[in-house]
């Protein structure tokens, strides 16, 4: 995630935690929440490398959908899916 994208996540982050806590899925730099975060409030969940390619396209997310739509609308899906995962 480029720098500016980790700003406006952390600026909806900080309204949405105003009232309430949240529980955040992120891709912000650890550097950076080891800054804006106390320690013992970051999780750093891996998985292996496999999984996250294989099972990319397999969560309800807007954007992940939104590439999915794109390669499936392509002339040949197939290659175009296994050129992604490379």
């Amino acid at each position: 995630m480029g720098k500016e994208a980790a700003e406006f996540e952390i600026a909806e982050l900080i309204s949405i935690s105003r009232d309430k806590k949240v529980i955040v899925d992120t891709n912000i730099p650890v550097e950076v929440l080891k800054e804006i975060s106390d320690y013992h409030r970051v999780v750093v969940m891996l998985s292996p490398q496999a999984m996250s390619v294989e099972r990319f396209f397999d969560r309800n997310d807007p954007e992940k959908q939104f590439i999915l739509s794109i390669i499936d609308g392509c002339d040949n899906p197939e290659a175009v899916m296994e050129n992604y995962r490379k």
